[in-house]
């Protein structure tokens, strides 16, 4: 057993039996191995509680309760409050004081002894306070909540609390305190908004994140600041049923977040939009290996009215996005420096009657590259996938757009209203119910602000699957804008014709091949 030594000082009140003779205050060897006191008093300055490993010595202190720090009179450094001391190897000490627990490291028994890091729990609150914070700690609950802590990181596991409660306290505080995060695999139930802050990265690779139960919000994740990155993770709606769940997007950057980045995210069955900034002015973004499945809609970006443009400088890269129910995947308005590759999209034709699959409007511009656009389970007569029109005062232009494949639409790609300067470049257009490519525009050329559009290598194929008329080109009636086919090929053997156009058109045809063996129709004398 330890040994205990006492350090005190003045004389104690005739206590607990003052009729009783009492024993001279002072210090003195105990008589056996036992010392039994129904009350032990120990006061004045200087005053403690000593205990020893063996016999008391420099190295041996294991415990102490003292009220201030100081050295005990074998050279061992002691802490204020009550703490435990390890001197074998690492040189450790625990100390509880203040209503908090200190870890001290020292560099040998006779200290001097520094914190790195202070546990507390909040005034008012039953939350963990951790200060002082120079290593890393690690903390494990029986709840299955894992924080793995060091001054910037928190990884963190979910509760499994499927009001969404519990989840969403846990990652907004963390966040909160400033901390980048990992979210651990598994599936995360979430009750409103988690807020990033500027210069955050939210790593979610391997975790499902659904409202819960408790869902109360517009969006799963926002953020204002500069410089947020998300990476992995699936989103998902919460049912197999897209209109049941929540309405709610997932990723809603609001007024002023700029330079933002979402990689590698797959959303499923979402009502609402997967990407839905707030834009009010130019903002840089990056939108990289972005899967979806059933969702409302994909990507919104909308700077509100339509005869303004602001600076998007966003791009996005190698984008899956299938089935929108009530949205499109793509939708472009107001903003200007958009670039894009490797789109595949499509919306469901059952669900999303009256809705395009890429929508360019107002005044915008930018490029893409790769598309392949269409509708499941069938299009929607006069419903174009590609619809590019003016809208709100403002028209598109600049626009270039290259291959590969738009198809299975009421129509294929509408370019309607007063825009100008596009350009397609080795699109094909195929299998749609009415006419593949049809040009609606009212703005004649070929002045500087023209409208312009040119379609070079491009294709018609299997056009006018339904009954009525339909061409692999049709120019509508009243339709002045200027259009150049270069190359054009037209392969619809069903269609009413290959190319139609009006009297008074200014549509350009060379190097036309007709493999479907039809011809043009309304082509005016000298054209």
């Amino acid at each position: 057993m330890g040994s205990l030594f006492g350090l005190g000082a003045g004389t104690p009140s005739r206590f607990p039996y003052p009729d009783r003779p009492q024993p001279s205050p002072g210090i003195g060897p105990s008589q056996g191995q036992v010392v039994r006191a129904r009350l032990v008093v120990i006061s004045g300055a200087g005053s403690g509680l000593f205990v020893y490993s063996g016999t008391p010595a420099f190295g041996n202190l294991v415990g102490s309760i003292t009220s201030s720090a100081g050295t005990d009179p074998y050279g061992n450094a002691f802490l204020s409050g009550i703490t435990e001391y390890q001197t074998a190897g690492t040189n450790l000490a625990v100390q509880l004081a203040a209503g908090g627990i200190g870890y001290y490291f020292a560099p040998s028994a006779a200290g001097p002894w520094t914190s790195p890091l202070d546990i507390s729990m909040g005034a008012g609150t039953h939350d963990l306070v951790v200060t002082n914070l120079t290593a890393g700690i690690r903390l494990l609950a029986q709840s299955g909540f894992v924080t793995v802590i060091d001054s910037s990181h928190a990884d963190i596991a979910p509760s499994g609390d499927v009001t969404g409660v519990t989840d969403s306290a846990t990652i907004n505080n963390v966040l909160a305190a400033g901390m980048h995060v990992t979210l651990l695999p598994g599936t995360w139930s979430i009750a409103g908004p988690v807020v990033l802050l500027a210069g955050m990265t939210l790593d979610r690779t391997g975790a499902t994140v659904q409202p819960g139960s408790s869902w109360a919000g517009a969006a799963m994740f926002t953020w204002t600041g500069g410089d947020v990155t998300i990476h992995g993770g699936i989103d998902y709606g919460g049912t197999a049923v897209t209109a049941n769940n929540p309405a709610a997007d997932v990723f809603a950057p609001g007024a002023g977040a700029t330079n933002w980045t979402i990689t590698d995210v797959t959303a499923r069955n979402i009502n609402g939009w997967i990407v839905n900034p707030t834009i009010t002015g130019s903002f840089h973004a990056s939108i990289t290996r972005l899967r979806g499945n059933a969702c409302n809609g994909g990507i919104q970006l909308t700077q509100g009215t339509g005869n303004t443009t602001v600076a998007g400088e966003c791009a996005v890269i190698d984008a899956n996005i299938q089935n929108c129910t009530g949205n499109p995947a793509l939708f472009i308005q107001g903003i200007t420096d958009f670039k894009a590759s490797c789109l595949d999209l499509s919306v469901d034709g059952n669900l999303n009657l009256t809705g395009s699959t890429v929508v360019l409007q107002g005044a915008c511009g930018g490029g893409i590259a790769e598309l392949d656009a269409g509708v499941i389970n069938g299009g929607n007569a006069g419903v174009p996938v590609v619809l590019i029109t003016t809208f709100g005062g403002g028209s598109p232009s600049n626009w270039a757009i290259a291959g590969n494949a738009v198809q299975q639409g009421g129509v294929g790609v509408q370019v309607a209203g007063a825009v100008a300067r596009m350009r397609f470049f080795g699109l094909m257009v195929q299998q749609c119910l009415g006419s593949g490519w049809l040009f609606t525009g009212t703005v004649p050329g070929p002045a500087a602000t023209g409208s312009m559009v040119a379609l070079i290598g491009c294709a018609g194929n299997g056009n006018k699957t339904a009954a009525g008329n339909g061409y692999d080109v049709e120019v509508a009636a009243g339709a002045t804008a200027h259009v150049l086919l270069d190359g054009f090929g037209y392969g619809s053997t069903l269609a009413t014709d290959g190319l139609i156009v009006p009297a008074g058109n200014h549509v350009s045809n060379t190097g036309p091949t007709f493999p479907d063996g039809h011809g043009v129709t309304g082509v005016p004398a000298g054209w």
